[in-house]
């Protein structure tokens, strides 16, 4: 019987061994334990009482065993076996040799100067030299390599101790590993042999796996037909938050639910039938602290011997990754209910400008009754604008970068023509390149931009008909104008007053015929550029008007460009006004400023209120037709200069002309 934690193994189990190989092959303590998978020395303990009754017979080195073979019956006893161990060692040669021959183990002989006195014919397989060719030469002489490394010290421990020695080698010159057995006695060693190669690169594979289960990020677990956990790396004992020595033996249910553990049983099922394409599951599993993380296991199958089977399964956590696919559906909802929402239309094309997605804002504009996903963009684009759009479509998605917004012509399901601004950019979707595209329907503007160009040019024709009409009024006034001055200039100076009001009237008409044509040609008048003076324009127009009681200060040196009559008519229109205004005795002073000139008066001013009204045509003036202040203003705006009115100094009102371009 084995000891404790040890595989049962009884004289039966030995016997039967033998029983099963060929009759009379003697068999080494490594084939009987290798056959019956224990240890050594539980088949050892059970090879030597066999012996020792006699059922099998033993080669003895020393005190050493180092194979036995089924007893051969002895005639003299009836045959019904052979006797008792005795430490009888073989001295007949030729069964000697035959005994050997039979071992599968490699197997050689040294005597005491190290010379070989036998090889089987394993030895000469995994040596590659005969043992004609060996027989009576020193191992060290053949084999060098052995001479001065652990062969060497190995052996001689062995011959000057008199014990057995073994060990594993690796012999470079012939490329091989062996387990290594040798028996020392008083006339040489005993070596059996074992070409291990296959078993240590497996050795080494089951490391390297090993090592990478046990580096992998990922869990990794086996469980038995069970259910019941046989291996668990690291990585998924931390995953779990359980010692690995804990969960090897439990069961599944241990970490995860019954349904969850039944459903890993129906994939394991359908692996066997060959009927699970996909063998994944997502679970929840339980931590040993109560928590709950969200797993991703795949799984397969590893077949053993005897035709049995585990399954095995590679585990990764994906908590993280699904609470960020959650927040990405999430955004992907609001986004979507944003869009729906959204006045203008919003559409989202693939990258073979096919529509994935559109709001209810673009299906009014395009005007369609059915679903617009899966149509193309461009067959709602205007002819005129197609070739342009599919261009822009092809840049953002090659290039990945917006482009500016264009305007494009639309023409709906119906056949109406419509005028969008189009917004581009590069988006993903369901992780492959797409457009969003943004239309704001302009067609209401576009048609109000039409109307209003339309009015503009009506405008433009009407002035050019005032125009002309201004221009032949002022001709016609003119002649008769001129006519009447003649005839006054004739009249005898004898009624002095009367000629003087007639020729104030006629100055009069001149200068309302000059200030129509400036409210009527407007910028047309700022044509003729020449230099202007400002002390001898103003001083001129002051002496033109009845200035009883007044009084005009003129502390203006620069030359301005312009017309001389206008000017002369927009100082002698803001003089007027002065006079007016401000009452008798009042001071009008023109001065320079740094972009212009200004002129004021010591009255009582203009209130804020007021300002912009002074300026507009029909307000209070004595010209007859109210538009003094207004010729003021229109002649500022056809030289571009800015007017503005603030308070003087004295409390009076005061109009600073700047922007203006000086005479050289």
């Amino acid at each position: 019987m084995g000891t404790s934690g040890e595989p049962s193994v009884t004289l039966e189990d030995v016997e039967r061994v033998f029983e099963e190989s060929d009759h009379g092959t003697p068999l080494t303590v490594r084939e009987v334990a290798a056959e019956l998978d224990c240890p050594h020395r539980s088949a050892e303990r059970n090879l030597t009482e066999l012996a020792t009754r006699g059922e099998l017979e033993t080669k003895r080195i020393g005190d050493e065993r180092i194979w036995w073979r089924a007893a051969e019956p002895d005639p003299t006893d009836g045959g019904d076996g052979a006797g008792p161990d005795d430490g009888t060692e073989y001295d007949d040669a030729d069964r000697w040799d035959a005994v050997v021959e039979r071992i599968t183990d490699a197997f050689y002989a040294l005597d005491d100067e190290w010379r070989f006195t036998h090889l089987n014919e394993r030895a000469e397989e995994i040596l590659q030299r005969s043992e004609d060719e060996l027989l009576g030469e020193r191992i060290w002489d053949e084999f060098p390599e052995s001479a001065d490394g652990f062969v060497w010290e190995k052996y001689h421990e062995a011959m000057e101790n008199q014990s057995p020695v073994d060990f594993d080698l690796y012999y470079e010159p012939l490329d091989v590993w062996a387990e290594i057995n040798a028996y020392p006695s008083e006339t040489g060693l005993s070596v059996y042999f074992v070409d291990i190669s296959e078993r240590v690169e497996t050795e080494r594979e089951l490391s390297r796996y090993r090592r990478i289960i046990e580096t992998v990020n990922d869990g990794v677990y086996t469980v038995n037909p069970e259910g019941n956990f046989t291996m668990v790396n690291e990585a998924y004992a931390e995953m779990v938050g359980y010692d690995r020595e804990d969960l090897l033996g439990e069961p599944v249910s241990t970490v995860v639910a019954d349904d969850v553990a039944a459903t890993a049983r129906e994939i394991e099922a359908d692996q066997l039938a060959g009927e699970c394409d996909t063998p994944t599951l997502e679970a929840e599993l339980r931590t040993a602290e109560g928590d709950t993380i969200v797993a991703e296991a795949t799984f397969a199958l590893l077949s053993l011997e005897d035709d049995e089977y585990e399954r095995i399964a590679v585990v990764r956590d994906v908590t993280e990754r699904r609470e960020y696919e959650r927040k990405i559906e999430e955004q992907r909802e609001r986004y979507r209910r944003l869009v729906e929402a959204a006045p203008v239309a919003i559409l989202t094309c693939d990258a073979d400008g096919r529509i994935a997605l559109a709001n209810e804002a673009a299906a009014a504009l395009f005007e369609t009754e059915g679903e617009l996903v899966g149509t193309s963009l461009l067959d709602f684009v205007h002819d005129d604008d197609r070739a342009g759009a599919a261009d822009r479509l092809h840049s953002v998605l090659e290039s990945r970068e917006a482009v500016p917004s264009t305007e494009t012509k639309l023409r709906t399901a119906g056949g109406a023509v419509r005028h969008a601004i189009t917004t581009s950019v590069p988006i993903t979707r369901d992780c492959e390149p797409a457009v969003q595209v943004v239309l704001t329907d302009i067609t209401e503007r576009k048609r109000y931009e039409e109307r209003l160009n339309e009015t503009v040019a009506e405008l433009e024709r009407s002035n050019e008909r005032l125009d002309r009409f201004a221009s032949m009024l002022a001709h016609e006034l003119r002649n008769p104008l001129n006519v009447a001055e003649i005839y006054a200039d004739q009249i005898s100076s004898a009624d002095s007053e009367a000629l003087r009001q007639v020729t104030d009237a006629l100055d009069r008409i001149e200068e309302m015929i000059a200030v129509l044509l400036v409210l009527a040609k407007g910028s047309d008048v700022a044509e003729c550029q020449q230099a202007v003076p400002l002390d001898g324009v103003a001083t001129e127009a002051w002496s033109r008007l009845d200035t009883d009681g007044a009084t005009l200060d003129v502390d203006a040196r620069r030359t301005i460009s312009g017309d001389h009559n206008p000017v002369h008519h927009l100082f002698e229109n803001l003089f007027r006004n002065a006079l007016k205004h401000a009452g008798e005795g009042v001071t009008v002073r023109v001065g320079d400023l740094d972009a212009g000139f200004y002129v004021e008066d010591d009255g009582d001013g203009i209130p804020d209120a007021e300002r912009e009204a002074v300026f507009e045509a029909g307000h209070s003036s004595d010209d007859g037709l109210g538009l003094g202040l207004t010729y003021v203003a229109r002649l500022a705006e056809a030289y571009d200069w800015t007017v503005e009115i603030t308070e003087s100094e004295a409390g009076g009102a005061r109009f600073e002309f700047t922007g203006i371009e000086f005479a050289e």
